[in-house]
């Protein structure tokens, strides 16, 4: 994804630094993860490729839930999505511009 710089807020909230709103994002730990740890805390600013938290042991993904019109995902995503199909997606690679 591209984006300009976030701020966190807590374990699950977020607010986009351009826009002021909120988004929430969760980590889910799954089987046999131990902990999940937080590189940053309330109030620090997150800027794009840091490190905002790590998943100890095991593997993991995160849900980001953003307001409408925050995010639009490429087109490559909307149609995959669309039709139940897996999205290859690469590290560090292109999904969606933020407003």
């Amino acid at each position: 994804m591209v984006l300009d710089a976030w701020y966190a807020v807590g374990e699950y909230g977020l607010t986009h630094a351009a826009s002021g709103q909120s988004i929430a994002f969760v980590a889910i730990g799954a089987m046999l993860v131990g902990s999940i740890g937080w590189s940053k805390g309330e109030g620090e600013q997150v800027k794009k490729g840091e490190e905002l938290g790590w998943f100890a042991y095991g593997g993991s993904t995160v849900v980001c839930v953003f307001p409408p019109g925050l995010v639009e995902f490429d087109e490559y995503l909307r149609t995959t999505s669309l039709d139940g199909i897996e999205s290859l997606v690469k590290v560090r690679a292109r999904g969606a511009d933020v407003s």
